[in-house]
């Protein structure tokens, strides 16, 4: 769980290795439980690859740099959503909000919202579980 005081430096980290391996991150944010980015994506590595590549290494610096107070470490998946132009400005203002967002809606909801605004059918149990 990634605590307000060290967010902030988690955060910085995503988006400096982001750049590392040639994306353009807009922005990086979240709250305890999950991380959004919003970046554009540079095609010279699979997508996978670069979310496997950004989880290694940032579990590396958040355990090496002791900001949690238990072991790190990422669960297994991820949602990847593409977004026209025309929208980066209010999915930022999302990713910015998030904090107030998840006041009212849990990232299992999110998620699910997500999904449904898409139109893209799931299982429910390849749902992210809240946290205990």
């Amino acid at each position: 769980m990634l605590l307000p005081t060290c967010r902030d430096k988690v955060h910085a980290y995503m988006t400096s290795a982001l750049r590392g391996m040639g994306h353009i991150p807009i922005i990086v944010g979240g709250v305890s439980d999950h991380v959004h980015i919003l970046m554009s994506y540079t095609p010279t590595q699979p997508l996978a690859d670069m979310i496997r590549d950004l989880k290694i290494n940032t579990t590396k610096f958040i355990n090496g740099q002791r900001l949690v107070s238990s072991h790190f470490a990422w669960q297994s998946g991820y949602g990847c959503f593409s977004y026209s132009p025309t929208h980066v400005e209010q999915v930022r203002n999302y990713i910015l909000n998030q904090e107030n967002h998840h006041r009212k809606v849990n990232m299992r909801d999110e998620i699910k919202n997500i999904l449904a605004k898409f139109g893209i059918e799931y299982q429910e149990q390849y749902i992210f579980n809240d946290p205990e």
